[in-house]
């Protein structure tokens, strides 16, 4: 026997090791409810059955939330068992659940978000070993990957400086500061973000990473959280997933009567997210909004005719909700300037990030202390985020920090940008050019809305890069050792 045959084969010694951790990681996920704080997870404790005793009217809407968590917990982690024959299953899964999380539950959904991301590592590994296939990462020509794994590694850094100055290795749940989050979500999104520059990229990939996306974002809104008055989150992530609609009807592999089934389906979505994006009255997502359309609009080849149509539809549908109560949120802040309400409380907590920065220029405060910190500059004004993701950055991370930030997602809009422009009619040009819009939307909206942990947003920059190597060069993943000659 020659020596590439063995080689080739050695490969194969690692299936049933992978294949047992994979299995037990999904068992112990499967169990984790039950097992460890289930009040947490919207399962009864002790406390919940005492109330059910008593005939409180708070009992029956605890069950019925319990029971629609753990249906969307247990479906995520049975899909995971199809991870080890198509690893893109992994990002699928996580961006459907993650866009159900109330961003103010971070403690919570960073164990879930942990536990998928381990299911999404092990069964990668699984499929590598039953393929024979290294992942060769990151890739040399796609340079946002790097600036991705210095702002991961920079990110470390942080923590254990901000460690040596407060003895906190990372940031833990306080009284009264909801918005806080762990050190450990960057590590969920770099994993996310390297899952989708690997396996997202295809046509069929894309198709179904949008189409669970906005399903999901349509379950969230209509049945695990209905309400959203005044709801940055929901309306955040509406305007951040619109465009997602168009990609997968133009990715849809489907006969036409499936097109055209999916294409009323989306219609009606559109509707209802329109009509729940107007209930959020929320300025920075409409804001959002007309930045997307424009992005789009520049970006295609009937840019000259888009424009002015577009700027045409923007003025009507100012015109007319101009006597709706959203209109007048915006004549507010026009009439009163800073002195109004919501723009005072942000111009404080600007001033205090600014103030912070001013005594940790280069490490920051910390990743995900600036709600903990932020009452030593402001004690009036209590925990919370700030308001800005480019500000929070830069009080958090630094210097160093803000600056990598800012190049990954200004050179992911360059990558589209060639993508969507140099791509034309053929894959990956038309999901190039709607990815586009969706990271513009995230930047509007997160220069007034803390979204720099957005797992999401680091989902759809990996599949930026996937789209882009699948325009430059071939496929990334290779055999680990040749085949046999014969």
């Amino acid at each position: 026997m020659t020596e590439p045959t063995l080689q080739a084969r050695s490969g194969s010694r690692w299936r049933g090791p992978a294949w047992a951790l994979h299995l037990l990681v999904l068992i112990v996920a499967l169990a984790w409810p039950f097992l460890v704080d289930p009040g947490r997870f919207g399962l009864p404790t002790q406390g919940a059955f005492a109330r059910i005793i008593g005939a409180l009217p708070i009992s029956d809407t605890l069950l019925r939330m319990s029971a629609r968590s753990l249906l969307v917990w247990c479906c995520a982690m049975l899909a995971m068992l199809a991870v080890p024959w198509q690893p893109v299953v992994a990002v699928i899964v996580y961006a459907g659940v993650a866009v159900t999380y109330q961003y103010d539950l971070p403690g919570l959904h960073m164990q879930r978000s942990l536990w998928m991301t381990a299911l999404a590592v092990t069964g990668t590994l699984v499929w590598m070993a039953r393929r024979r296939i290294r992942l060769h990462w990151p890739p040399a020509r796609s340079w946002p990957t790097w600036i991705m794994l210095l702002l991961t590694l920079w990110l470390a850094i942080a923590s254990g400086l901000a460690w040596r100055r407060t003895g906190i290795w990372h940031p833990t749940p306080i009284t009264g500061a909801p918005y806080y989050h762990d050190t450990f979500y960057w590590l969920v999104c770099l994993v996310m973000f390297v899952l989708a520059s690997q396996f997202a990229g295809s046509r069929q990939g894309s198709f179904w990473l949008a189409l669970v996306i906005v399903v999901m974002l349509g379950v969230r809104l209509r049945v695990l959280i209905p309400s959203v008055w005044r709801s940055e989150d929901s309306a955040s992530l509406m305007v951040i997933t619109m465009p997602l609609m168009w990609l997968a009807l133009r990715a849809c592999p489907w006969s036409r009567l499936g097109w055209w089934v999916l294409a009323g389906g989306m219609f009606l979505l559109v509707l209802s997210l329109l009509k729940k994006l107007y209930s959020t009255q929320n300025r920075a997502a409409a804001l959002a909004l007309c930045a997307a359309l424009a992005a789009y609009a520049l970006i295609t080849r009937w840019r000259w005719a888009l424009v002015p149509l577009l700027a045409g539809l923007v003025l009507g549908v100012g015109v007319y909700f101009s006597h709706t109560q959203y209109a007048q949120r915006f004549r507010d802040l026009l009439d009163h300037g800073p002195q109004s309400d919501s723009a005072i409380a942000r111009l404080k907590i600007w001033h205090a990030a600014w103030e912070m920065t001013q005594d940790h220029p280069w490490t920051g405060v910390g990743p995900g202390e600036f709600p903990r910190v932020l009452h030593r500059y402001n004690a009036k004004i209590g925990f919370y985020p700030a308001h800005n993701n480019f500000l929070g950055m830069l009080a958090e991370t630094g210097i160093p920090g803000l600056t990598l930030y800012s190049l990954l997602f200004l050179g992911m809009l360059c990558h589209l940008w060639r993508t969507g422009t140099i791509g034309g009619p053929d894959w990956p040009g038309p999901a190039a050019r709607l990815l586009f819009p969706c990271l513009v939307a995230y930047l509007v909206v997160g220069l007034f809305i803390s979204r720099e942990d957005l797992p999401l947003a680091y989902i759809l920059a990996g599949w930026g890069v996937a789209l882009y190597n699948q325009m430059t060069g071939p496929d990334l993943l290779q055999p680990a050792l040749p085949a046999a000659a014969h």
